[in-house]
């Protein structure tokens, strides 16, 4: 039995917040496999996901300790990765010579805090609402 790794303790991000990103990540990086996994090494794909990571845990936790960031960092890539895949990811050194692979580091990045933002920002799993299919929800509110 695989015992998934537990998210840091005394995180200032609700349980939920953590749960939905959890999700988002694991899709993000089968899309990752699927979509560069012909094109890069393995290593290669699990860096851009963890500098998706990186870039989603600096926009959840703007103001962290770096250990604690480092904790996040760990626990999502740790969900999909195995150990050894996290810490080769962390460790690894660029090699400029390959400007194309590098600017894909900065957009997964990127978009790694825009998606955690979003999720950040989003609607509380408490607070939505069931919209019935083929009605008008603004007709409900009246």
């Amino acid at each position: 039995m695989t015992v998934l790794p537990r998210p840091p303790s005394f995180l200032p991000l609700s349980p939920d917040t953590v749960r939905r990103f959890e999700g988002k990540a694991r899709s993000i990086e089968q899309w990752m496999c699927q979509r560069f996994g012909s094109e890069r090494a393995e290593g290669q794909v699990d860096l851009l996901f963890v500098h998706y990571l990186y870039g989603a845990v600096k926009a959840m936790l703007p103001d962290g300790e770096p250990r604690l960031q480092l904790g996040l960092l760990r626990h999502l890539a740790g969900r999909s990765l195995l150990p050894d895949a996290v810490n080769q990811a962390l460790h690894f050194r660029s090699d400029s010579a390959d400007s194309a692979f590098v600017r894909a580091l900065q957009t997964a990045e990127t978009i790694g805090a825009r998606d955690a933002a979003n999720i950040c920002s989003g609607p509380k799993s408490g607070s939505l609402e069931l919209i019935e299919p083929n009605v008008n929800p603004k007709s409900r509110a009246r």
